[in-house]
């Protein structure tokens, strides 16, 4: 809980254990890197393998001014974005990046009751001002060398299930283009309450787009 605030800088928050299925990271207050200048923040939550990470807070990475959004990037063996959880790298001059990336599981709230999720989460990477276009949301299966503890071991055999719920947004602003959201995993469980769009601007923007990948 609490505030932890880098402008201009990285904010990284990242563990690691041997457990299985441990939470290493569980995010509940407000992380802010916003654009400081021309100068980008970024926002980094990330676990083991074999971990557990929750983003339940606030991740803000916006811009204003000239500087498009910073970047925010969620990895672990398993994701969770909480009920009430806002992940934001929208800018006045164009929309950020925003990464989601597990191994095993990735649910963005809310999930079936028994996965003890509620609805209520954000995703956005919008462009707010201006002309600017919206950024870049990627919510895909995670590279096992790059989380921690790894090492030089053999990747295990994983199936990602992600579930989608909540609100994901890329739109672009003014005649500004519309960004793009990439789901991707073995199998997809899309909510009912599951609001995503990618619109261009209202002014002739061009349509981003959803691009769906699915083994299932």
């Amino acid at each position: 809980t609490g505030t932890v605030q880098a402008d201009g800088g990285k904010v990284v928050m990242v563990g690691q254990s041997t457990t299985l299925g441990e939470l290493v990271v569980n995010q509940a207050g407000v992380v802010r890197a916003r654009s400081l200048g021309t100068k980008n923040g970024e926002i980094v939550l990330g676990g083991g393998a074999d971990n557990e990470v929750h983003a339940g807070g606030t991740l803000d990475a916006t811009s204003t001014g000239t500087a498009v959004g910073g970047r925010i990037s969620v990895a672990a063996g398993s994701v969770r974005v909480m009920d009430g959880a806002l992940l934001d790298a929208s800018g006045d001059a164009g929309g950020g990046s925003v990464q989601l990336k597990a191994l095993n599981g990735l649910s963005i709230a809310s999930a079936p009751p028994a996965a003890l999720l509620a609805s209520g989460a954000v995703v956005r990477a919008d462009g707010r001002a201006g002309n600017a276009a919206g950024g870049e949301i990627r919510i895909e299966e995670a590279s096992y060398g790059a989380l921690p503890g790894t090492g030089s071991e053999a990747p295990p055999a994983t199936r990602l299930g992600m579930h989608l719920s909540g609100t994901l947004s890329a739109k672009g602003a003014g005649s500004g283009a519309g960004g793009s959201i990439t789901t991707s995993a073995d199998a997809i469980q899309v909510g009912s309450d599951l609001a995503l769009s990618a619109a261009g601007g209202a002014n002739g923007g061009a349509n981003g787009k959803w691009t769906l990948n699915s083994n299932k």
